[in-house]
């Protein structure tokens, strides 16, 4: 584990944080993409990683640029359940296209820039067998065998109740 303690000094004044234990853990691999980039001629790694915290998997992808031995980020993409074996796949641009399992029934895919942006997040509803990514004819992937999860949020945990509709959703009595 590590400890980290901020300190700024401004002035005649010092200003410190409390300490905060961390531990940095590689994570479980799930797979990796290579992905060269348009106009630079790089190639960026993305690693799809799986971390069992509190009991629950979470699924995050890691973006490196093995030349430069630099890593552009790690980026969280939610609860994982492992009975759908996450799909990644590349468009066009780069950007980087995952279909994983976030809950019994759900699904969600994710793109994610070069860079590490998440540029979108939906979520499914699907069967195991019949959920996919397709390739359009534009060359961007789409979710196929799937109804959209309206609103597109994320699934609330499995231990936990969804919350009460507000007013403005109960339907009106006459």
């Amino acid at each position: 584990p590590y400890t980290v303690t901020a300190r700024l000094e401004w002035g005649n004044k010092v200003f410190q944080s409390t300490r905060l234990f961390l531990d940095v853990v590689p994570g479980y691999e799930l797979g990796q993409i290579s992905v060269g980039m348009p106009g630079s001629g790089g190639v960026r790694l993305f690693s799809l990683r799986s971390l069992n915290r509190q009991r629950m998997d979470r699924i995050f992808v890691r973006i490196d640029d093995e030349e430069e031995g630099q890593c552009f980020g790690v980026v969280e993409l939610g609860q994982l359940i492992r009975l759908f074996k996450p799909v990644m796949e590349v468009d066009a641009a780069g950007d980087v296209h995952i279909l994983h399992q976030c809950g019994p029934g759900q699904f969600c895919h994710s793109v994610v820039s070069p860079d590490g942006n998440v540029v979108s997040q939906d979520y499914f509803l699907a069967d195991l067998n019949a959920i996919h990514l397709e390739q359009a004819e534009d060359g961007d992937w789409v979710v196929k065998g799937a109804q959209p999860l309206k609103p597109s949020a994320p699934p609330a945990p499995a231990d936990q109740k969804a919350a009460p509709a507000s007013d403005a959703e109960k339907p009106v009595k006459k």
